[in-house]
């Protein structure tokens, strides 16, 4: 594995120990706001990018489709997704009730949930640093493994392309949270 998948991965392990000692009824809370984040994101970004092209041309001076534009834009995607997954995590989370399953059971649950933010996370990182050409950071897309290949064609964003498709299992959950 090279350096980008690596990363990845590392990323996602570290969300799922978070989750592991966290619980999966709090890391439901989590996933909730991950995808919505990534929708919003998504819905948002593709309305707003022709203004926020326009606004960086005409205030900043980026050319569009330059590399100082792409860092903008990364540093902007990203940002604000950072921001919620953080603020998800140090705030008060969306807490889904019942009875806990007990171990294993509980644990095997809790580290697929965390598996799942992590895939989230870790997965819109990525692929916001490859749709803005990876700025500031030495990135060879010509020199990327079979195995970056491979997990690039599975990012979140690109599974779901359109952004309504991720309020299917926001409104599940949203639900099942309701329901207790």
């Amino acid at each position: 594995m090279g350096p980008v998948e690596t990363l990845f991965v590392t990323i996602q392990l570290i969300i799922a120990t978070v989750g592991v000692v966290r619980g999966y009824a709090r890391e439901l809370g989590n996933t909730l706001v991950f995808m919505t984040a990534i929708f919003f994101l998504q819905y948002v970004g593709d309305i707003a990018n022709p203004r926020i092209n326009s606004f960086t041309e005409s205030t900043l001076g980026f050319v569009p489709n330059s590399s100082a534009q792409n860092a903008f834009l990364f540093f902007l995607y990203v940002g604000v997704f950072l921001a919620i997954v953080f603020a998800s995590y140090a705030g008060k989370t969306l807490d889904f009730g019942g009875k806990p399953l007990r171990p294993p059971e509980g644990t095997i649950l809790s580290l697929l949930i965390g598996l799942l933010n992590g895939y989230l996370v870790a997965g819109t990182i990525w692929y916001y640093a490859d749709r803005f050409g990876y700025p500031f950071l030495n990135v060879d897309t010509s020199r990327y493994s079979e195995t970056a290949l491979f997990m690039k064609q599975y990012l979140p964003q690109t599974i779901a392309t359109n952004p309504v498709a991720w309020m299917v299992p926001v409104a599940l959950l949203i639900l099942l949270r309701v329901r207790g």
